[in-house]
């Protein structure tokens, strides 16, 4: 990894109010790093309440084509919780198999059909994030990608915004670029 992500996400978690708990010979890896957006995108977002099947249901984060994706998401997020609600974190093989989800991660192997994934959520309450070039263009909400050797993100607003979702302020000043909208 080079030096550059390690300085996102010390700022990330800085800006976020976590500690970052690492050593010089612990650095992260880009999966680890996504882990860590992915887990505090999903602290500062707001669903609404009819996209969990009762009050104290787990916010279930769905990951789509990447099983080390998942495995790392889980190992950021266990035992963690955002607001009252625990983390999970649940395989997603098709668009069939997105229920009771409230975010979506699509990954490299499932990156042809992410525009698929993002039709057969109709417009519903999940938060989706990828790494595929135009993701925004094909309704996804959070895209990373590589600006100036660092990881960064993109959202698109109008996506976000159509799916009842509101993003926190303190995730919309870190985006790099914020489609439909003026940056707040």
């Amino acid at each position: 990894m080079n030096k550059g992500v390690a300085i996102v996400l010390v700022l990330l978690f800085g800006l976020f109010g976590d500690a970052a708990h690492r050593t010089d010979a612990q650095i992260a890896s880009p999966r680890e790093v996504k882990a860590a957006f992915m887990y505090n995108f999903a602290r500062f977002t707001e669903w609404p309440i009819d996209a969990f099947v009762s009050e104290s249901a787990a916010l279930v984060i769905g990951v789509a084509g990447d099983e080390a994706q998942r495995r790392n998401v889980d190992d950021v997020i266990r035992g963690k919780f955002a607001g009252i609600r625990p983390l999970k974190t649940r395989s997603v093989k098709n668009p069939n198999d997105m229920a009771s989800i409230q975010m979506l991660y699509i990954g490299d192997t499932a990156a042809s059909r992410a525009e698929e994934f993002v039709q057969a959520l109709n417009g519903g309450p999940v938060l989706t994030v990828s790494q595929v070039d135009g993701f925004v263009d094909k309704g996804g909400m959070i895209n990373f990608l590589i600006a100036d050797n660092r990881l960064r993100f993109e959202i698109g607003w109008v996506a976000t915004e159509q799916s009842r979702l509101k993003v926190s302020s303190r995730v919309l000043t870190l985006a790099l670029i914020l489609h439909g909208t003026s940056k707040p």
